[in-house]
């Protein structure tokens, strides 16, 4: 199968407005950054995928999405990267702009936003009993074996948990267990919201955010689920 890609401008909003309109349009969003980024909350942006897309059409996808992301911010191909410590790519001529991505089988992530961010999605699947014992603390592996959809709610705590890992900028081999969820008690705030992309158009899905013990809680978590297919976490740091 061969992924069709992302262009990074709309056609139909080109058509619409024409294309010296769009063009002012972008003109001024460079100078004037995009309004999302002056506050807390990123822009988060989940494109479901093809079924069963191989790894190399995720990839893929994931960096049309970004290209695509960061041409509404002004910024046009080429642009260079640059890597942290532990391989976590930054936009070296852009500091201000801060982004992650993810992808899975079915599904690509993208958050952009001015602090440093993780973002996790996963399809679900059955989980590995191996991976729980080593990733979750006894009290969320509880949480799990009460759970009526065990295999929703590992994933709901393996995201939350990878977006912070993502969001620190280290490997997996992160102790995982030094930070900790409870699901039943979702946070009491206004949440993020995602903008899955559903043929031309997107639909806002609110996410839910959720509060971490231990090293997690100097981070803020939200998490949503999408047609109870893909779980999507973010981590971003709390403002001071």
């Amino acid at each position: 199968m061969k992924a069709s890609r992302w262009i990074c401008y709309d056609k139909q909003e080109m058509q619409k407005k024409g294309v010296e309109t769009l063009i002012q349009q972008v003109q001024t969003t460079a100078a004037n950054p995009v309004e999302s980024e002056q506050i807390d909350l990123p822009e988060v942006v989940l494109q479901p995928l093809p079924m069963n897309a191989k790894v190399a059409e995720q990839h893929h996808f994931a960096h049309d999405l970004l290209e695509e992301m960061l041409f509404k911010r002004g910024i046009f191909k080429p642009y260079f990267m640059g890597e942290g410590k532990h391989g976590k790519p930054f936009l070296l001529e852009h500091p201000q702009i801060q982004f992650n991505l993810s992808h899975c089988k079915n599904a690509v992530l993208c958050g952009i936003g001015s602090k440093p961010l993780g973002v996790d999605v996963e399809t679900i699947r059955p989980m590995r009993e191996r991976v729980l014992r080593r990733v979750l603390t006894a009290s969320e592996q509880q949480e799990i074996l009460q759970s009526e959809s065990p295999e929703l709610c590992f994933l709901r705590f393996w995201t939350l948990k990878e977006s912070f890992v993502k969001a620190l900028g280290v490997g997996i081999s992160y102790p995982m267990q030094t930070l900790a969820f409870s699901l039943r008690e979702p946070l009491a705030t206004e949440g993020m919201q995602c903008h899955v992309r559903q043929g031309s158009g997107e639909i806002l899905v609110p996410m839910q955010e959720y509060a971490a013990a231990g090293a997690g809680a100097g981070y803020r978590f939200f998490q949503g689920i999408w047609e109870q297919k893909q779980v999507f976490s973010v981590c971003i740091p709390k403002t001071e």
